[in-house]
């Protein structure tokens, strides 16, 4: 199964050389060529029980699912759609220090299933989801 930067929201495609300008730059990205689409029902999954983490899912659903809902699923016109982003944590220590590590891997299967992003701790969490949302084009 093949895992791609990704390409979703509402019918949408990479742009620029990559494929979108993410800030900031990751250290290293790969993108597909399969649209996704975000599925009308999608969700943020975590076992992670973190105040931080749940505000920044709410801030994220918020901003990437205020428009009109649309499950491509199901239109014919053949757009596989994303269900979840499941986020990993490795630990539960949310104490911030120059130490602190903020890396995080996001993948996101080009079948539409489940993406994953795993993080060692709640700041590379924050960090991939911030990634997440740049690459969903809501203008599509």
């Amino acid at each position: 199964m093949k895992s791609a930067l990704l390409a979703v929201a509402l019918g949408v495609g990479l742009s620029c050389a990559l494929g979108v300008r993410l800030w900031p730059m990751p250290q290293a990205a790969a993108s597909g060529s399969t649209k996704l689409a975000l599925r009308a029902n999608f969700t943020f999954e975590t076992e992670f029980e973190s105040p931080c983490l749940r505000r920044a899912i709410a801030k994220y659903r918020d901003l990437l699912l205020i428009h009109e809902p649309w499950d491509f699923g199901t239109d014919g016109q053949g757009v596989t759609t994303l269900h979840c982003l499941h986020i990993a944590v490795g630990t539960e220590d949310e104490t911030l220090q120059l130490e602190t590590d903020e890396a995080y891997v996001l993948s996101v299967p080009d079948d539409g299933t489940c993406a994953v992003l795993k993080a060692g701790t709640v700041y590379g969490a924050l960090h991939g989801l911030e990634t997440f949302s740049q690459l969903v084009d809501s203008t599509a």
